[in-house]
């Protein structure tokens, strides 16, 4: 039998998961759930990983790091002048807002907060009839299809309603307010308003995350001497990102379960591509975009997902996969 790539597994959860009683059973049922020997199929090719450790950290201490590090996971010196004031960290996801303080590299709790009404509250607000799936209507906005003018003012004034009753205006006291996340990309021009000169940005806000704690591991890891591969894991609830040594990769977040059927050619239509499919220990899925149109729809949001749902497996294996053949 082949030997698996060994790897150690840093994943960004979010802030939600990390706080309040359950924090600590949540963190280590997702160690439990992805430690260990993983063997799957995609698309009937054969792939073998070991995760030799898995360390947690909140979404948003992955974006900060993001901003603060190089590439090398180092930081400059004026990066580190500004680690030594207060930052605010401002995350909008599918599934949640988060917002983070930290102040000399210590969070600030008053000002940390998380909420569910990230994207996919705009996508729900577009879809009262519940005519779509989740994902089909994040298909639909990622190709700009969706007609979003009368719902997006509505979600907005959510967002920015979280962010007063968590910051108040004493956010104008923050050195820098770091913004990532796929729904800063809806909200910029509201969020430049709302923080002016004090917003800060970073490329390609949506692999930020993932980006950033990859970067938080180089830096451990060159103090540490440890030598295996890191592979940092965002899993986020849009897509599924992952940050290593061979750069960054993106998977949409969208699972079926496998279909029993299969359309042949008909005259006349194009012939769909199939998304890529996943056999491992939980059963045979379809995951990234697409999925929906060809199996069982599995939209599950909750936080659970996390813990050990063959879904998120499922997406693990898959944006593994893809990571693998770049």
């Amino acid at each position: 039998m082949t030997k698996p790539r060994a790897v150690n597994l840093w994943i960004a959860l979010p802030i939600a998961t990390l706080m309040g009683s359950e924090a600590g059973t949540t963190q280590k049922a997702v160690q439990e759930f992805l430690c260990g020997v993983h063997d799957w199929t995609a698309d009937d090719v054969h792939h073998r990983l070991e995760i030799l450790s898995v360390t947690i950290a909140s979404q948003p201490v992955g974006a900060m790091f993001d901003y603060l590090l190089t590439e090398n996971g180092e930081m400059p010196a004026d990066k580190k002048l500004l680690f030594k004031k207060e930052l605010g960290i401002l995350g909008i996801g599918m599934n949640t807002v988060d917002l983070l303080a930290v102040n000399a590299g210590v969070p600030v709790e008053r000002f940390t907060a998380g909420k569910n009404i990230g994207v996919r509250r705009l996508l729900d607000l577009t879809n009262r009839d519940g005519l779509y799936s989740l994902a089909e209507r994040d298909d639909q906005l990622r190709a700009g299809t969706l007609e979003i003018s009368t719902a997006q003012p509505v979600w907005a004034r959510e967002v920015l309603g979280l962010i007063e009753q968590t910051w108040e205006s004493q956010f104008k006291r923050f050195a820098a307010i770091i913004i990532v996340g796929g729904g800063s990309l809806l909200m910029r021009d509201e969020l430049l308003r709302r923080f002016r000169g004090q917003a800060v940005t970073v490329d390609d806000p949506v692999i930020s995350t993932a980006r950033g704690l990859y970067k938080y591991a180089q830096m451990k890891a060159a103090r540490s001497g440890e030598s295996f591969e890191m592979l940092a894991f965002d899993a986020g609830f849009g897509s599924i990102k992952l940050f290593g040594k061979q750069g960054g990769l993106l998977l949409q977040s969208a699972v079926a379960i496998n279909g029993t059927t299969s359309l042949g050619k008909l005259v006349g239509l194009k012939s769909a591509r199939r998304p890529l499919h996943i056999q491992n220990e939980r059963g045979s899925f379809y995951v990234g975009q697409g999925a929906h149109q060809f199996g069982r729809p599995v939209q599950n949001l909750d936080f659970d997902r996390l813990t050990g749902s063959p879904e998120m497996l499922a997406l693990f294996h898959g944006a593994v996969s893809k990571y693998l053949e770049e």
